[in-house]
């Protein structure tokens, strides 16, 4: 039996290679490797290889192949492959691919792809992308535009506004202005206290200058008076006793001054703190 397969194998395979190699590698592969191979793999291996490769065979090699070609090789490679290739492949591959890939993959492959990848791609890329883009594009837009800002918006905006704005005011005006007032109402009397203390002094100050200016002047004219004209013993001592009498009003003035500074003072200290 082994000898059997190993003689129909090896008649085979010198018939069926050259005949293959002559019939279908000539025609097949200067047409589809020139056309196909040319344009389709320069295209296709530089993207999708580059980038489907990379990430696939990561992924798929070291967890897929690791474990399925393990369990399956190991037990379907046995059984299948010792009947299927002794039985099946003897007879079909023999028949069918002798007829059929010569004749029907050299004319299909030939005409058919050249014809209808370059008209129907032409035409489809064209005509379909274009209007499809342009007519989806232009009314997905509008109406997903206008039905999403205005309820998004409109909705978003309420709720936010509402919430943001009670708590963010409420919390910002409560320290803030409870901080603010503090120190404002603290340093605003504070200044407002001393700016009416030393305005108050300096103005009582002023008063009791102008007091004693006064009485300087009067006592000036009433000297001057009663020193030329009434030069007796009697006039000397009345000049002196209300000159006395003077300066105990001076000095009773000057005391109520300074009651009322120190009143006022304490008053208003005591009413604003």
């Amino acid at each position: 039996m082994l000898l059997t397969i190993e003689i129909n194998l090896s008649i085979y395979l010198s018939i069926y290679l050259s005949i293959y190699l002559s019939i279908y590698l000539s025609i097949y592969l200067s047409i589809y490797l020139s056309i196909y191979l040319s344009i389709y793999l320069s295209i296709y291996l530089s993207i999708y290889l580059s980038i489907y490769l990379s990430i696939y065979l990561s992924i798929y090699l070291s967890i897929y192949l690791s474990i399925y070609l393990s369990i399956y090789l190991s037990i379907y490679l046995s059984i299948y492959l010792s009947i299927y290739l002794s039985i099946y492949l003897s007879i079909y591959l023999s028949i069918y691919l002798s007829i059929y890939l010569s004749i029907y993959l050299s004319i299909y492959l030939s005409i058919y792809l050249s014809i209808y990848l370059s008209i129907y791609l032409s035409i489809y890329l064209s005509i379909y992308l274009s209007i499809y883009l342009s007519i989806y594009l232009s009314i997905y837009l509008s109406i997903y535009l206008s039905i999403y800002l205005s309820i998004y918006l409109s909705i978003y905006l309420s709720i936010y506004l509402s919430i943001y704005l009670s708590i963010y005011l409420s919390i910002y005006l409560s320290i803030y202005l409870s901080i603010y007032l503090s120190i404002y109402y603290y340093y605003y009397y504070y200044y407002y206290y001393y700016y009416y203390y030393y305005t108050t002094t300096l103005l009582l100050l002023l008063l009791l200058l102008l007091l004693l200016l006064l009485l300087l002047l009067l006592l000036l004219l009433y000297y001057y008076y009663y020193y030329y004209y009434y030069l007796t013993t009697t006039t000397t001592t009345t000049t002196t006793l209300l000159l006395l009498l003077l300066l105990l009003l001076l000095l009773l003035l000057l005391l109520l001054l300074l009651l009322l500074t120190t009143t006022t003072t304490y008053y208003y200290y005591y009413y604003y703190y």
